[in-house]
């Protein structure tokens, strides 16, 4: 399949294997210089009475704004993205500082014979 499209875009092979880790680089550095500005805007509308919904959309438009005041171009998918790995990574500190509920052991009372 993938043969058959990158034949149809007219990409060899030889091309393909050369982009493919230039593009994963490039994203990757655009990432981390998006994630710290995610983490901080998630935790600051993370006590705000809104929906979540509506939390993620003015997440992404202040991250999409800040990041363009330092430089940073981003397509909206890598700002969604770093939104969301923001998200799950505060969800993941949550869980962590919850005492974890000890096991509760049942006990059988003795089968009489």
């Amino acid at each position: 399949m993938q043969a058959l499209l990158l034949s149809i875009l007219g990409i060899g092979k030889v091309l393909w294997a050369f982009i493919i880790p230039l593009l994963a680089g490039h994203t990757a550095a655009i990432l981390s210089g998006l994630l710290p500005i995610a983490i901080e805007t998630v935790r600051d509308l993370n006590s705000s009475s809104v929906t979540s919904v509506e939390k993620r959309a003015a997440a992404a438009a202040k991250v999409k704004a800040i990041a363009e005041a330092e430089g940073i171009k981003a397509f909206e998918s890598l700002i969604n993205l770093s939104v969301e790995l923001a998200l799950q990574k505060l969800r993941a500190e949550e869980i962590k500082a919850v005492k974890p509920v000890e096991k509760v052991v049942e006990v059988k009372p003795e089968e009489k014979k």
